[in-house]
């Protein structure tokens, strides 16, 4: 076994603080009501949200998650490469309303088809669809484009990443 002085360990410190500060970036986030539940989603817009996603992220806490912005609505596949847990994942039209469900294995580069066009795709940890009873037919007012941008989340606020 070999030493390392203090000013490695200090220098070895700050270069590992600093590569987490990097690998999760403030993004804005959204929340969403089911029931007696709340949903806190981190928000991708952008295609490098998108890609990058959830990948690294060894937990997530209960009701977190992250919700994929697709404008306009598109036909999409996910996969869960570097992605460390397993998730659920729901996909939402532009009236708010779930039309697909499934479950991802973490690591796997099964692709999950949305089988329609995607206004938003929520990503949860698994067993969290379930939990909530979340599934097709399921309502979501604040994702429905239909509704004035007032009573949807179009725009949602910006926050910061906790």
């Amino acid at each position: 076994m070999f030493e390392v002085s203090s000013c490695t360990r200090k220098t070895l410190l700050a270069v590992a603080l600093l590569f987490c500060s990097l690998s999760v970036t403030a993004m804005d986030t959204l929340s969403l009501r089911i029931r007696d539940q709340t949903l806190e989603l981190e928000v991708a817009r952008t295609e490098a949200e998108r890609e990058r996603g959830l990948m690294g992220r060894c937990t997530l806490r209960e009701n977190t998650g992250m919700a994929f912005f697709f404008n306009p609505p598109e036909s999409v596949g996910f996969w869960m490469k570097n992605t460390l847990i397993n998730l659920d994942i729901a996909f939402v039209d532009t009236t708010g309303v779930v039309f697909h469900t499934d479950t991802m294995r973490a690591n796997s580069l099964t692709l999950h088809h949305s089988y329609g066009l995607v206004y938003v795709a929520i990503e949860l940890p698994q067993g969290t669809l379930q939990r909530l009873r979340i599934g097709p037919g399921t309502y979501f007012p604040e994702l429905d484009t239909t509704k004035t941008t007032s009573e949807n989340a179009l725009n949602p606020k910006p926050s910061r990443h906790r």
